[in-house]
C-alpha cells in the first residue's frame, strides 16, 4: 500500500512538473542546453541591443555631466573676470583719489607757507618803518591752549608744517598691496 501511495505521489509530481515547465520556458527557468541556433542568435542580438542601449545612456549621462561641468567652469570664469575687473576699478579709484588728496594737501601746505612768508615779510616791513605790530593770539579749547605772537606769519608757517607732517603720517602712508 505504501508503494502505491509513493508511486501515485511520484506520478502527480511528474504531471505537475510537465504542466508548469512550459510556462517558465521563455524566462530561462528550467531551460536546458538544448537551445537551437536561432535561440543563440536572438540571445546575442538581445545582448547587442542591451549593450547599445547602455552605451547610449552612458553617453547621454557623460554628455550631461560634461555640459554641467562646462557651465560651472564658465560661471566660475565669469566670477573671476568680474572680481579682477572690480579690483582694477578699485585700484584706479584709489590712485585717482590719492592723487587728488596729494594735490590738495600740497596746495594747502604751499598756500599756508606762502601766506606765512608774506605775513612775516609784511610784519618785518612794518617794524622797519617803526609801526607797532598787534599781538595775535590763537586759542584752542580743550583744556585751553593759547599761542600769542606778534607775527601771524610764523603761526601760519608752523600750522602748515604741522599739517604737512600729519598728512605724511596718516594720509600718505605707502602700503604694499599684493594681488
Amino acid at each position: 500500500m505504501e508503494t502505491r501511495r509513493f508511486l501515485l505521489l511520484f506520478v502527480v509530481l511528474g504531471v505537475l512538473v510537465a504542466m508548469v515547465r512550459p510556462a517558465f520556458a521563455g524566462k530561462g527557468v528550467g531551460r536546458t542546453s538544448a537551445r537551437t541556433a536561432d535561440d543563440g542568435e536572438d540571445f546575442l542580438e538581445e545582448i547587442r541591443r542591451d549593450r547599445e542601449d547602455l552605451q547610449s545612456e552612458h553617453q547621454t549621462l557623460l554628455d550631461t555631466a560634461i555640459q554641467q561641468r562646462l557651465n560651472a567652469d564658465i560661471a566660475k570664469s565669469k566670477e573671476v573676470v568680474w572680481n579682477a575687473e572690480r579690483s582694477r576699478r578699485v585700484l584706479e579709484w584709489d590712485e585717482t583719489s590719492s592723487m587728488v588728496s596729494f594735490v590738495l594737501a600740497h596746495v594747502v601746505v604751499v598756500g599756508g607757507f606762502l601766506l606765512g612768508v608774506l605775513e612775516f615779510v609784511h610784519a618785518s616791513r612794518l617794524r622797519k618803518r617803526g609801526r607797532v605790530v598787534d599781538d595775535t593770539e590763537i586759542t584752542i579749547k580743550m583744556e585751553s591752549i593759547a599761542v600769542r605772537t606778534t607775527s601771524f606769519g610764523l603761526l601760519l608757517l608752523v600750522a602748515s608744517i604741522i599739517f604737512y607732517f600729519l598728512y605724511l603720517k596718516f594720509v600718505y602712508t605707502i602700503q604694499i598691496v599684493s594681488l
